[in-house]
């Protein structure tokens, strides 16, 4: 569905600051050239997301159904208790930490951070780690139950056990032990596709998209960076508003050089809007275009 792009006028009219509305309109603007020049490989991210949902449910259904099964039956390794975890996280993930516009439960409550979809700022290290640390114990416990179904009826998995020794799972609790193998499997590759794809791969495109390692046929042709903009000194900002690029999110400095555009009068730094303009010929803010003759501005 398309979503009508907000304004500047808006934005201010919100209470947001001049910094504050220019990083708003880039990133709606950076997401926009992301999804037009990308789209394939979100339609396909989206296809798996739509039939891996509903597998994950049905493999969870047949570990339910599994565990009640084989209950009471005792072997080598410990697929019930397990199965008793799974259950856990996927409780957790879909009621406390879903995830929602403004961020999850526990983001808001324990890591006292709330998601702003007006400002798009990057989330606190505490809240970095708390996503990580959850996706990090997903992957292990999944590798955990693989392990476990791996030295089902070995003698080194039955080394530390009583005498007698258990049987092994796959002989006792033969569609438990396939339930939480296939389900470990599958979820162990679900997981690292989703969070690869959602993170990983979204910050790589932004991340290549600033440092001019992009490029699509909407590109400003060669050179319209030097005809289009002018070099300004870090003492010539308006800091009142230009204290920070727009595409970056990084304060100007003396270090990084600073140009002007010449349509529009809107400064970045110079390597951030050279990658932009890679992709999108259009000023990141007010979508002038910068590839038009410099005669064309007078």
């Amino acid at each position: 569905r398309a979503v009508t792009p907000v304004t500047r006028e808006q934005l201010m009219e919100q209470g947001h600051t001049p910094a504050q509305a220019n990083a708003r309109l880039v990133r709606q603007h950076q997401e926009e050239v992301l999804n037009a020049h990308f789209h394939r490989w979100i339609l396909f991210f989206s296809l798996i997301v739509c039939v891996a949902t509903p597998a994950m449910v049905c493999l969870l259904i047949w570990l339910i159904i599994a565990n009640l099964e084989h209950m009471s039956v005792a072997c080598d390794v410990p697929l019930q208790m397990w199965v008793r975890v799974v259950f856990c996280i996927v409780f957790f993930n879909s009621t406390v930490n879903r995830p929602t516009p403004t961020g999850s439960c526990v983001q808001r409550v324990i890591c006292r951070w709330s998601r702003d979809p007006a400002d798009p700022q990057p989330m606190p290290l505490r809240v970095w780690a708390y996503n990580v640390s959850i996706i990090a114990f997903t992957l292990a416990w999944n590798c955990t139950g693989l392990h476990w179904v791996a030295i089902d009826g070995q003698s080194d998995g039955r080394a530390t056990m009583p005498e007698p020794p258990l049987p092994a799972c796959q002989e006792v609790a033969p569609s438990l032990y396939t339930a939480v193998k296939v389900y470990a499997s599958f979820n162990l590759a679900l997981t690292l596709f989703m969070y690869i794809n959602m993170f990983g791969f979204a910050q790589l495109l932004r991340v290549a998209l600033r440092r001019g390692l992009l490029r699509t046929n909407n590109a400003a042709p060669k050179g319209s960076l030097d005809k289009n903009t002018q070099a300004i000194s870090f003492g010539d900002l308006n800091t009142a508003e230009d204290h920070t690029c727009s595409i970056c999110l990084e304060e100007f400095d003396v270090d990084h050089t600073i140009v002007k555009t010449r349509a529009c009068n809107h400064v970045f730094h110079k390597q951030c809007l050279k990658g932009w303009l890679q992709v999108n010929r259009t000023c990141p803010l007010c979508r002038q275009d910068l590839a038009k003759s410099p005669s064309a501005w007078e």
